[in-house]
């Protein structure tokens, strides 16, 4: 089996929205996102010839008020198609049900037991515009829940994942290779959560892109809400905004309000790093990019950027917020002063709101190829009728993410194939 290529994973909003409905159009938890079909690397499924037959249990082993235990590893990699770090974000965005031979991707798994039942899970990340996930085949989800069933033709298993993925909290430890971070979870009655703690990261954590897509998962309407930043206290895994539909159109943005804290400290900030470099890292690799396809160059917006950097200096974690408009979100890697990297030598969230995302897109009917949130990085990134962008950034305890907002992109925009370069030739001039 070829080595899968391993997307960083990137959030990105076309209407802001917090609490009810989030920016990818995912409603109060129900279950996990379906996975799509690994993009480089296709599953085979194992031949049956009994047919494939889901159950309906009742209550599952996570069913609200009981508790689920969760033993994994920790790691990263040398290679920059791994880059990755499993984390109590990865482990909210639930277990999924892919296919019976799970490419390994970055070859990690994570030790899963409900009720005495022990099983393994790939840690992937999905390559179609999703986020890192922990993979289990569907015997193993057959397995796990306790039931009966000739699960080996299955690509997608909703039925299977619902029981699992519901309002029960994870209670985790680390075992193996835990030098990358520490992780304590709630039970099922939280009170207290001991900070999450990143000792000190060298390699580029993931970047997130939405749960199945970007933006309303493809489907989903924004509502208005304040954000209320992160807290050191009460971690429950899931929040009850964070899982998908696929019913509601998308509409234009609507005012969300900040909150910023006043009584409770946020997580540790480790700021300040060279602020002007990673500006200047943001509009370069925009423009480069935009450049490629004939689009204009955007500029900084320093007045709506003070206030996306106030944003980020609350340490809210993996979460859209901050002032109202288009917005991308992705993991940041670290730069600058502070650091051993150079800003303009690395490859930052404009590349990866780039670089999948622009292969969905239709150049000759200027809409995505599939549902728009496929696209939905890249149509914020590439529009141009953005003029003017402004970005924050936070190097946390419980992340280092990078937030932009677009002045003013359309959804569908009229925009060229690259031209006069190719996309690795565009990818190495990022760095140069």
């Amino acid at each position: 089996m070829k080595p899968c290529t391993v997307l960083a994973t990137a959030l990105v909003l076309s209407e802001l929205a917090v609490t009810s409905v989030d920016a990818h159009g995912r409603l109060p938890y129900t279950y996990a996102p379906v996975p799509s079909i690994n993009s480089c690397d296709t599953p085979v499924a194992v031949s049956s010839a009994v047919p494939t037959s889901v159950p309906q249990p009742t209550r599952g082993p996570s069913a609200a008020g009981v508790t689920k235990h969760v033993t994994w590893n920790f790691f990263t990699s040398g290679s920059p198609d791994c880059f990755a770090s499993l984390t109590k974000d990865d482990l909210n965005s639930g277990l999924f049900a892919g296919a019976e031979n799970i490419p390994a991707d970055c070859g990690k798994t994570a030790s899963f037991t409900y009720n005495g039942v022990t099983v393994t899970a790939t840690y992937a990340w999905r390559t179609t515009g999703g986020q890192g996930y922990n993979e289990l085949s569907p015997q193993a989800f057959a397995n796990l829940l306790g039931v009966q069933v000739n699960v080996a033709n299955f690509t997608r298993a909703e039925a299977l994942q619902l029981p699992i993925n519901d309002p029960g909290y994870v209670v985790g430890r680390c075992v193996g290779t835990c030098g990358i971070a520490t992780l304590a979870l709630t039970t099922s009655t939280p009170t207290s959560t001991p900070p999450f703690v990143i000792p000190g990261i060298t390699t580029p954590a993931p970047i997130v892109a939405p749960t199945g897509a970007p933006i309303a998962a493809s489907t989903t309407a924004p509502e208005t809400s304040a954000v209320t930043p992160a807290s050191t206290t009460t971690t429950p895994l899931i929040e009850s905004t964070l899982a998908p539909t696929t019913s509601r159109p998308i509409t234009p943005p609507v005012t969300a309000s900040l909150q910023l804290a006043t009584t409770a400290a946020p997580t540790t900030l480790i700021l300040p790093i060279s602020a002007n470099a990673v500006r200047d890292q943001l509009i370069s690799q925009h423009n480069k990019i935009r450049g490629a396809h004939g689009v204009g160059p955007v500029t900084w917006d320093d007045a709506l950027a003070s206030k996306m950097q106030a944003w980020a200096n609350s340490c809210p974690g993996f979460k859209h917020g901050g002032p109202t408009g288009w917005q991308n979100l992705a993991t940041h890697t670290p730069c600058g002063t502070s650091t051993t990297r150079a800003c303009d030598k690395v490859v930052g969230a404009s590349w990866l709101w780039y670089d999948e995302e622009e292969t969905f897109w239709n150049y000759g009917s200027n809409t995505c190829n599939g549902d728009w949130a496929k696209c939905g990085h890249f149509s914020n990134l590439i529009s141009p009728e953005v003029k003017s962008i402004a970005c924050g950034w936070s190097q946390c305890a419980n992340g280092n993410y990078v937030w932009c907002n677009y002045n003013t992109p359309v959804k569908n925009p009229k925009v060229s194939p690259i031209r006069g370069i190719t996309k690795p030739q565009l990818l190495a001039s990022l760095v140069v």
